[in-house]
């Protein structure tokens, strides 16, 4: 009821401009401009997975994400799709996991019901892969993430995949989790996924972090996240604060050890390319999206994002053999240079 544009496309405006790999320029989209592009709006509310056609007696809603991506890609078939070698099914934030959670559907109606093998099933989830674990506060007003999927799935009649749910056969709410779903995917899946996710520090009801005993929380959340990629064979991960980037315009300006999302997506045609922040800091890859402080709306300088991680400066200058006056005039290149010296 709160959030009208993701559950109604009423509101929607007839054209939309969608940047990054949906974009048309060459400059902006190095590898796929000249694809054929299909934006999927979102408006299922569902995380893609709903197969409910009829509203049940406790709502008036209807829940049919899963149902609409297999209709477009029928749809797509006399368009085109018939004759493509590949198909790369794409998705940000509830989209990222819906890429999870309906790619093998995606295959076997492509190979299976339609005998379409020759068309390769590839799949991308960006800013999708969340993590099951107990949140940072509970909030009496909202639902955990794990209650909210549990309900969900049941209000959703959501469909997830019939591997995953032979895993969990008393849990299939565990299936929308992308590291528990990985290991029963039969397609290839790029996973893009922020060290510090903007999405799940909100599921967390960590909040915008301020005190140590946030951060701490947070550092935490950085370790579980990249326990969970320790199977996962073609990963970008850099150790940043923020969420989605696949259709931002500056998807090419994030990059670890100088490799671009683009370069390691197109030069991975075997899935095989795996990069991972080496620091463990928050923010400390030269390339992350700029912070923005969550009362003033200003953008934070790295000292001061410092200083909220409830670092003594003084042990910090101390550390690195400098004098604090140093230290507070250092810029933001030459101490990040500094820190990630020491941690590596």
């Amino acid at each position: 009821m709160r959030i009208r544009h993701l559950m109604t496309s009423k509101q929607w405006p007839e054209t939309r401009t969608v940047g990054g790999i949906l974009s048309p320029s060459p400059e902006e989209n190095p590898f796929w401009w000249s694809a054929n592009h299909v934006f999927v709006p979102y408006c299922s509310s569902d995380t893609w997975s709903g197969t409910r056609s009829h509203p049940s007696s406790d709502t008036k809603f209807t829940f049919m994400g899963a149902t609409i991506v297999s209709q477009v890609v029928r749809d797509l078939l006399p368009l085109g799709l018939i004759n493509a070698s590949t198909l790369l099914l794409a998705g940000s934030s509830a989209g990222g996991t819906g890429v999870i959670i309906n790619m093998d559907h995606v295959k076997a109606l492509l190979h299976d019901t339609f005998g379409l093998r020759h068309i390769e099933i590839r799949g991308v989830s960006d800013s999708g892969w969340f993590l099951d674990r107990a949140p940072y506060t509970v909030d009496s007003h909202s639902l955990a993430p794990l209650d909210a999927v549990r309900k969900g799935l049941v209000l959703w009649q959501g469909q997830v995949s019939s591997r995953c749910q032979q895993n969990f056969p008393d849990e299939p709410w565990r299936c929308y989790f992308g590291y528990r779903s990985y290991p029963t995917l039969t397609a290839p899946l790029f996973v893009f996924q922020w060290l510090f996710d903007e999405a799940q520090m909100t599921a967390d009801n960590v909040g915008a972090p301020v005190t140590k005993q946030q951060w701490d929380y947070i550092h935490k959340m950085g370790d579980s996240l990249r326990h969970s990629f320790h199977n996962v064979t073609a990963l970008f991960a850099p150790s940043c604060i923020s969420h989605t980037v696949l259709t931002k315009k500056d998807w090419q300006g994030v990059k670890i050890n100088e490799v671009s999302l683009p370069q390691a997506l197109q030069g991975d045609e075997t899935c095989q390319q795996r990069l991972v922040e080496r620091c463990s800091w928050p923010q400390c890859n030269h390339s992350c999206p700029k912070l923005h402080n969550p009362f003033t709306g200003e953008e934070m300088d790295f000292i001061e994002l410092l200083k909220s991680f409830g670092l003594d400066m003084m042990s910090v200058a101390n550390a690195l053999g400098i004098d604090i006056h140093t230290l507070n005039n250092m810029d933001h290149e030459e101490l990040l240079n500094l820190l990630t010296q020491q941690a590596n």
